[in-house]
């Protein structure tokens, strides 16, 4: 759930990773390799987005503990035990789609460095991988 300190520590890593992307950008001056630099921040923001709001997207109240969470209730009637479930806003949703297509454009340029590239296939199919499993998980969610 939103709040521990996994999360967090999720947060703060990806937060890292796209800030030292970013001060690094300058330096790399091919237009191919900026667009890669520039995808990875995208998708950096797009796994901090989805850390942060998957229980706004799923449904589920925002507050309450994160026993509620995991199923473990300390007794009650089965409809105190009940897990709230809220409507998404429509900012998150706005938001969120946002994120899929950013993603979903993001594989499709990683697709067409795989074919045009033989010599970084490996390289660009992790890339390509990586952009499809965000902007997958994104609309599932």
């Amino acid at each position: 759930p939103v709040g521990t300190a996994g999360t967090w520590i999720q947060v703060a890593l990806f937060a890292l990773f796209g800030v030292v992307m970013l001060l690094g950008l300058p330096a790399v001056h091919a237009v191919g390799e900026r667009a890669g630099v520039v995808s990875h921040v995208i998708l950096n923001a797009a796994m901090i987005w989805m850390l942060l709001a998957m229980p706004l997207l799923m449904g589920h109240a925002m507050e309450g503990s994160a026993d509620a969470h995991a199923g473990h209730h300390g007794g009650g009637t089965g409809d105190e035990m009940a897990m709230e479930m809220t409507p998404t806003p429509v900012w998150a949703e706005a938001v969120n789609w946002g994120a899929v297509v950013l993603s979903a454009v993001i594989a499709v340029w990683w697709l067409v460095r795989l074919l045009r590239d033989p010599a970084h296939r490996a390289h660009s199919a992790c890339h390509l991988l990586m952009a499809a499993g965000m902007a997958l998980m994104l609309a599932l969610m």
